[in-house]
């Protein structure tokens, strides 16, 4: 999906499954004049700060100008698994820019991580 994206060249947002967005990411993604864009999110610790996931694809935007900018991004990569995307990703969106653009407050991630003792939620809920 996001390769064909990408050739389309059209800026597009990419919110992922697990992320609940809050009402100003739409707004914002709209009208930020910034090429990339990321709302970081809860990572593993489940916390906030030093916790937060800042260069992933969970909401992520890409303008049509970054799209121009690495036009053979998603061709020239190694490999497309989703697991790791967004790593393979980085060096040459880092080529660009070295940092996106990250827009405050973060929004939600809810994934529940299965090797940890007690299962929690990254949003911090405690399940059963």
């Amino acid at each position: 999906m996001l390769a064909g994206l990408w050739e389309a060249g059209e800026a597009f947002l990419n919110i992922e499954q697990d992320n609940e967005i809050h009402a100003s990411v739409v707004p914002e993604a709209e009208s930020c004049p910034e090429d990339w864009c990321v709302w970081p999110y809860p990572g593993p610790a489940g916390g906030t700060g030093d916790h937060l996931t800042y260069r992933s694809l969970g909401c992520t935007r890409f303008s049509a100008e970054m799209l121009a900018k690495v036009p053979a991004l998603m061709t020239d990569l190694p490999s497309h698994d989703w697991r790791r995307l967004d790593a393979i990703m980085l060096p040459g969106l880092s080529s660009v820019r070295t940092n996106p653009h990250w827009h405050s407050p973060p929004v939600n991630h809810h994934h529940v991580r299965p090797w940890v003792l007690q299962r929690r939620c990254d949003c911090g809920e405690i399940l059963p």
